[in-house]
């Protein structure tokens, strides 16, 4: 296991006078929001024990973790880094999507213990890890710093320490682009005590400086310098350094339990947040603690969970805070602490300790991918005899009023020049839309269901947005993403069929408008009349309004309006079926029947009497027929 949070001896504390301190549960969560969706990834290892204790999001919507394995690479375990990116799918049923896939994963290490506990991604696109190595440097174990570029290869590596153990728990890029370790190290003092390392962009030492406390644990950067998260056998501690590593403010916070551990801090607009785990001892169940206090260190609130440790907490885009810890729990507050969301991952029913003891999960940190989209990493194990394998936690919350719109994020096309004219078009969004649909140079007509091809562009400059309703009617949309055409390829313009209506006369009202494309488009719109166009849709029907005369309609269709391909009918319409019948030429149809001589008057007064006659011949006939007697069989009488 690791051992960058260390659990210290049994002491016992009060908490001072001044503390606000508030008991939560949690195994009810709070209604502040209403879940989404929400499942696991992958779990990453092999036959031995692995784990994950960092994340970052990428700048490719990909995701970045690290921790150390004991299945693969070169000792006992090594450093281990491994990178995702979203990938394109289709179902059987022809729906498409996006999901976090492996893109790559390194071991970084020799025959001894080697891990990571911090990754970020540096300025350059590629990534830098910290932790601690024994294969390597000065003495038992050394701060380690290791440099891989964007495809994972590894660039440089530094060590830092002496003959003790040293290792670090949190890494940072500072402003001029070098990186901060923060850890601990008992090489140089009697006892252990907190550590930072301050390095050029190559990894080269420029500072080191020591203080009190048993390790730091995390650290942020601000204009004047740095604060640091810092861990003590009984109380949450707090130091300010300014940039040239000369000590500012040192505050601790007793804790309520007997033993503590100070993890993460962040910085606020009059302060900081500092957040950690508390308990009465070492091995028992802990819980989570967050403090509040002012940017000189006057404790301002804190509150308490009980049940859960946490391990990690960061101040999320609404200005609240969330939390990860044991039994891979998600707490959301606001920003007084109060509880919005409350919930446990570890797929156990309840507060059933068999279960936990038999599949325990931890989280290390948690992210804010994007508003109310978290993703957590830590280890669990499948079983009471399994190893530990590196695992990781996503969950999308809406707000309770359900108000909250779909995250959309484009992923291709890039903001850049093409010289092929098939873009693909893919995009990842938080949720399961009920409805997506894309825009392309602000024409908004182009329903789809997943990622599709902007095809046949001709040369030009695009912007495309793409946006999602969620099931609550909510509209999310895309980044405006810009981007060019310039191909030397041949540009066919769309071919439009005009099914209907066909060259002919209708009955006006009662039109109905229906044309194909050859291609995908992403506008499509008719004409009447040469009259303003109107948009319409491929192979879908519509009603066509027409009033009485001559008519010709015009359908368009292309990737914009100025590279549409169009096909033109003409028609005509008449008013009702008693104009239709008024403009019969009787005479010119009498004619082409070859019958116009017969229908004269006397012909006609000919026709009538003998009509008349036959009439009466008939009448005469049926009357006569009823009067005649009819003659009984000799058998009647």
């Amino acid at each position: 296991m690791l051992h960058f949070w260390i659990k210290p001896k049994l002491s016992t504390s009060l908490l001072t006078i001044t503390m606000l301190c508030c008991v939560i549960t949690c195994f009810a969560a709070a209604t502040t929001y209403a879940p989404v969706s929400s499942g696991g990834g992958p779990m990453y290892g092999g036959h031995r024990d692995d784990a994950g204790y960092s994340l970052k999001l990428t700048s490719d919507v990909g995701l970045i973790f690290t921790g150390y394995t004991k299945s693969f690479g070169h000792g006992g375990s090594d450093m281990w880094l491994l990178k995702t990116a979203p990938v394109s799918y289709t179902m059987e049923n022809g729906a498409t999507g996006s999901s976090q896939q492996e893109k790559w994963n390194i071991t970084i290490g020799g025959p001894n213990d080697d891990a990571a506990a911090s990754v970020i991604q540096s300025s350059d696109g590629g990534f830098a890890a910290t932790g601690y190595t024994k294969s390597f440097g000065s003495g038992g174990s050394d701060m380690y710093l290791v440099k891989v570029n964007a495809q994972g290869t590894l660039q440089w590596n530094k060590t830092y320490g002496g003959a003790g153990d040293d290792a670090a728990n949190c890494l940072i890029q500072t402003y001029d682009g070098g990186y901060l370790l923060v850890g601990y190290t008992n090489s140089n003092v009697n006892t252990q005590t907190a550590w930072v390392v301050k390095t050029d962009s190559s990894g080269e030492l420029q500072w080191e400086k020591t203080f009190a406390g048993t390790a730091a644990n995390s650290v942020v950067a601000k204009s004047d310098g740095y604060t640091f998260a810092v861990e003590y056998s009984d109380s949450f501690g707090l130091t300010t350094m300014d940039s040239s590593g000369n000590i500012g403010m040192t505050r601790t916070y007793p804790a309520p339990g007997a033993v503590a551990s100070t993890q993460s801090v962040a910085a606020v607009d009059d302060g900081y947040a500092i957040a950690g785990w508390t308990g009465q001892n070492a091995s028992g169940t802990n819980d989570t603690w967050l403090l509040k206090v002012s940017s000189s260190g006057e404790l301002r609130w804190s509150r308490l969970f009980s049940g859960v440790g946490a391990y990690n907490a960061i101040r999320m885009s609404n200005g609240g805070y969330a939390l990860t810890g044991d039994r891979a729990a998600l707490i959301l507050t606001d920003s007084a602490g109060g509880t919005d969301w409350c919930q446990l991952y570890d797929g156990n029913p309840g507060n059933d300790t068999e279960y936990m003891e038999k599949y325990p999960v931890v989280m290390r940190e948690v992210i804010e991918a994007s508003p109310n989209h978290f993703v957590m990493v830590g280890q669990q194990k499948n079983s009471l005899e399994g190893d530990w394998q590196m695992s990781w936690y996503q969950v999308a919350l809406k707000s309770g009023a359900q108000t909250i719109p779909p995250e959309v994020t484009i992923t291709s096309p890039a903001s850049t020049a093409y010289t092929q004219r098939d873009i693909p078009l893919t995009f990842y969004v938080n949720e399961r839309p009920s409805a997506i649909f894309y825009s392309l140079n602000g024409y908004l007509n182009k329903t789809i269901n997943g990622n599709t091809t902007l095809a046949n562009l001709p040369n030009g400059q695009y912007s495309v947005i793409v946006y999602a309703i969620d099931i609550n009617g909510n509209t999310g949309a895309s980044q405006n993403l810009a981007f060019t055409v310039s191909s030397s390829e041949a540009y066919i313009a769309p071919k439009v069929v005009i099914e209907s209506p066909e060259n002919g006369s209708y009955i006006s009202g009662q039109g109905t408008l229906h044309f194909s494309v050859d291609q995908q488009v992403a506008w499509s719109a008719y004409s009447l009349d040469d009259g303003p166009k109107m948009l319409a849709v491929p192979n879908v029907d519509m009603v066509l309004y027409t009033s009485g005369g001559n008519h010709t309609l015009t359908v368009y269709a292309g990737q914009t309006e100025e590279s549409a391909g169009s096909a033109s009918v003409t028609f005509h319409t008449y008013e009702s079926y008693a104009t239709i019948f008024s403009s019969i030429d009787t005479n010119a149809v009498l004619s082409l029947l070859g019958l116009s001589l017969l229908f004269t008057p006397i012909f006609a007064t000919i026709v009538a009497a003998f009509v008349i006659v036959s009439v009466c011949v008939i009448v005469v006939a049926i009357y006569l027929a009823t009067k005649t007697p009819v003659k009984k069989s000799d058998n009647g009488r």
